[in-house]
């Protein structure tokens, strides 16, 4: 199991901040904000091979990778469809928290990482106050769905006779 501590002042270091601002989302923050951040989250530590979300989940935190990297997968019928590999700076859940709705995929440690675990209520607050944050985040999103429709389209075409 994941070792979940909040984040205490040792752990606000050079590695989680450099993280935060190198941030495909959070990269635009300052100081300051970065501060509030690192104040209102948790550092969670995940071993290789651990599911972090199922399906079903609650959707009320998004996660930021600050080192390691995820698979996100579509459970199927008996199988489960790769949709991504996260890696650090980037976030996941937050399709979740916006809707309101439990989680639709499973993330899985494909390696240790450490993750900064933002609650949805801190994480809407961040929208509204640094607008910013919401354009990044689109085209985040915007990427991984390109990438998604682009692996869907090489599956469907037919292989040549």
């Amino acid at each position: 199991m994941s070792s979940r501590d909040s984040l205490g002042a040792e752990a606000r270091g050079a590695t989680v901040r450099a993280a935060i601002q190198e941030s495909g989302v959070f990269g635009c923050l300052n100081a300051e904000a970065v501060d509030e951040l690192l104040a209102a989250s948790e550092l969670w530590q995940v071993r290789a091979g651990e599911i972090v979300c199922r399906p079903g989940d609650p959707g009320d935190h998004i996660a930021m990778v600050v080192s390691g990297a995820l698979t996100a997968e579509a459970p199927g019928c008996g199988d489960s469809t790769p949709l991504n590999r996260i890696g650090p700076g980037e976030i996941f859940g937050e399709m979740a928290v916006l809707r309101g709705a439990p989680r639709s995929a499973q993330v899985t440690a494909a390696e240790p990482c450490e993750l900064l675990i933002v609650c949805q209520a801190v994480f809407l607050s961040l929208l509204v106050s640094h607008p910013a944050i919401s354009i990044r985040m689109l085209g985040a999103v915007s990427d991984r769905l390109q990438r998604l429709t682009e692996a869907f389209r090489q599956a469907l075409t037919p292989a040549p006779l």
